[in-house]
């Protein structure tokens, strides 16, 4: 999102059933920024409300959480297995009434 997005958890009530019932008309809640937390130790999904620079609102579903984990390959020009660190990363879904394109990375 562009520069300026504030964020805060989304109400104690929201659920999966008012996500997946989101509708363009439904993006009018008042944002008040804080600092939001995803838990990593016993992961639940959870819900952050968001508003961009430009006055878009929408939510952001967080998913599933992935931990850090080792990922071993086996290299074909050495002959042997090389370990490699894989990156901690959360899955997201994200509803908003506005079309937001991403740049093309040159």
């Amino acid at each position: 999102f562009p520069c300026h997005t504030v964020y805060m958890n989304a109400p104690e009530g929201f659920s999966e059933t008012d996500f997946e019932n989101l509708s363009a008309d439904d993006f009018s809640f008042q944002i008040t920024e804080e600092k939001v937390k995803i838990s990593t130790v016993d992961f639940k999904p959870a819900y952050v409300f968001f508003q961009t620079g430009k006055g878009v609102l929408g939510v952001i579903k967080v998913k599933s959480y992935v931990p850090q984990d080792m990922e071993t390959e086996y290299d074909i020009y050495s002959g042997g297995y090389i370990d490699s660190p894989l990156n901690p990363s959360l899955q997201l879904e994200i509803k908003c009434p506005a079309v937001v394109a991403n740049p093309q990375i040159r």
